[in-house]
């Protein structure tokens, strides 16, 4: 079950804070922990009105730089891949705290990063935090994870407020983009009413999808699914009536992660909408009857849980889910021996993958079950993934609302998005080294888009294939290619030459894009994402108590009724408690 699980490193960070208040050692106003602010700034006093104006609107404006180049560090999540891949090329020698895109904010802004610390995410990464806070050498800018950290860095003054800085900084675009999130992102980084960080966004993911290997439906003449009997009727079906046709019972019906259920939408293999089904929100903290409760602990629960145990028992599921890892189960999906899985939009790269194994297989994506309504059961993520602060004292505040506002507005959707700066900055070194950045924005690693996304990319491909002129950044012209090369060749029966890449878009933004807006939602909204007190000492014993659970129920080694046990257990063992203290945190 993906949690927000408090590491020991939290009760670090507590203790950390603690001494901060006692001793000051928090960096003072206009200090920092590096030589920041403005350099070579003159120290006479005199310096003209034009420079004063110079600084004025930087500080006012989305847009304009900095009269003399400023400095800022940062703490930042390390890249998912080094700069290794650079050896030999023009960007020989690039690094984190100097590359194409802290180059690109150098020359936009004039602002110089520093690298104060970096860490791959998780765990290393909040480490490095915690280090920060015992030194008292906060960076200029720094990532954190949760709100948690948040709350407690502006109860304890160590970080600016970034109320008004927003309001005057911000691109008509960067406002649009968190309003889209109808106040729930600001909302969530926000102490006592004032924006205490920028957080960064989790998009939209649409309803799950069951995707299903349509020329095994076909050959097997079965109907398009409506309902659970229906999906338990085909996999059945794909089990044991031979649907590859190689005369041996060795297909696979499902495959289902040995989690159950996790994030909606976050990776493919988990049976979220089986349980959506039942009015289910397993790992989520939600209110029912005017009261706060956590969604696995819930009697509705076991209807959901029922159907997944016996789909098991009769061999629908794989049955050696209990011990595959996500790449084993991925390859039966690719290697052409398993017919379904659950999963989100992006489970069209898997799917991709297999046109360069089994040029046979086609597959489709449908939205079941789907209530009498036409609607389909969802629950939303956390709208906040990540926060930027700011240190209390650092001389340029607003920078922080800058760089967000070129990152996105200036080279997606500016006049300037096609100039060679922008293309570059979209696509760093045009995939000589692939996942440097991944999608995070530049120096600083939060992700940042419209809460629907994916729906404006599907919409904004389709208007490019109809051959309408489409005003949008330059990376979703070339998804539109590369859709458009996909269908030329399923219209030339080309299916030998169809590439890893043009599979996963047009399954991704044509098919699977155009299955989603077809399809209403019914979401359900959780009222708490964050961390209380008793969780940092009973939260991941409560954990491994529920995923061993509901791994046992659905494996038959436990019977459903067993539910009831668990959930007496896990209240008495801290649930009751953390219960208590989420209702008293939303108050």
């Amino acid at each position: 079950v993906e949690q927000t699980v408090m590491k020991s490193w939290k009760k670090v960070l507590s203790a950390c804070l603690a001494v901060l208040m006692l001793t000051g050692c928090s960096a003072a106003p206009g200090s920092s922990a590096s030589d920041t602010g403005k350099e070579n700034s003159s120290a006479s006093g005199t310096e003209s009105s034009a420079a004063d104006d110079g600084w004025t609107l930087a500080a006012t404006d989305p847009w304009a730089a900095y009269p003399e180049t400023i400095t800022y560090t940062v703490g930042k999540t390390a890249p998912d891949a080094g700069y290794s891949g650079l050896d030999g090329t023009e960007y020989e020698g690039d690094n984190e705290e100097n590359n194409i895109r802290t180059r690109f904010y150098e020359k936009h802004l004039n602002a110089k990063m520093k690298l104060a610390f970096s860490a791959a995410s998780g765990e290393a990464y909040d480490q490095q935090v915690s280090m920060a806070l015992v030194s008292g050498e906060i960076p200029d800018i720094m990532c954190v994870s949760d709100y948690t950290t948040v709350k407690q860095l502006a109860e304890n003054d160590l970080i600016a407020d970034l109320t008004d800085v927003y309001e005057t900084v911000a691109s008509d675009i960067t406002k649009d983009l968190y309003d889209s999130y109808d106040g729930r992102c600001l909302n969530g980084a926000s102490v006592d009413g004032r924006l205490m960080a920028l957080p960064g966004t989790t998009i939209d993911t649409g309803a799950e999808l069951l995707w299903l290997r349509q020329d095994w439906m076909d050959k097997l003449n079965l109907e398009a699914p409506k309902s659970l009997e229906d999906v338990e009727a085909i996999l059945k079906a794909f089990v044991e009536n031979d649907p590859d046709g190689n005369g041996t019972n060795d297909t696979i019906g499902m495959i289902l992660s040995n989690g159950i259920y996790g994030k909606y939408g976050g990776s493919p293999m988990y049976a979220n909408n089986v349980f959506a089904a039942f009015g289910a929100t397993p790992g989520q903290w939600i209110e029912k009857d005017g009261q706060v409760v956590y969604g696995s602990v819930q009697p509705e629960m076991k209807d959901a849980l029922q159907v997944l145990a016996n789909w098991y028992q009769e061999g629908l599921i794989d049955p050696q889910m209990a011990v595959r890892n996500q790449e084993d189960s991925q390859s039966l999906v690719i290697n052409g021996q398993c017919g379904a899985v659950y999963g989100p939009w992006w489970t069209a790269d898997w799917i991709g993958q297999t046109h360069t194994i089994n040029r046979d297989a086609r597959w489709t994506p449908y939205v079941v079950p789907v209530g009498d309504d036409g609607k389909v059961k969802t629950f939303a993520n956390n709208p906040c993934e990540g926060y930027l602060v700011v240190r209390k004292g650092y001389e340029h505040p607003e920078l922080v609302v800058k760089l967000l506002n070129y990152t996105y507005d200036y080279t997606r959707f500016s006049e300037h998005k096609n100039d060679e700066d922008c293309l570059e900055f979209e696509d760093p070194y045009g995939g000589l080294s692939a996942n440097i950045y991944s999608r995070s924005l530049g120096p600083v690693g939060i992700n940042f888009d419209y809460f629907d996304a994916i729906y404006r990319a599907t919409d904004d491909v389709k208007a490019y294939l109809d051959g309408k002129e489409v005003d949008t950044f330059p990376w979703i012209i070339t998804c539109g290619e590369y859709c458009k090369s996909m269908i030329e060749k399923m219209d030339s029966d080309d299916w030998e030459n169809i590439s890893h890449v043009e599979a996963t878009q047009y399954y991704g933004r044509c098919v699977a894009g155009e299955v989603m807006e077809e399809t209403e939602s019914d979401t359900v909204y959780p009222v708490f994402y964050g961390v209380t007190s008793s969780m940092q000492t009973m939260w991941e014993s409560l954990s491994k108590m529920e995923s061993e659970t509901m791994l046992k129920i659905v494996t038959g080694e436990k019977p459903v009724e067993y539910f009831d046990e668990f959930a007496s257990t896990w209240k008495t063992a801290g649930g009751d408690v953390i219960t208590q203290e989420v209702a008293e945190a939303i108050k």
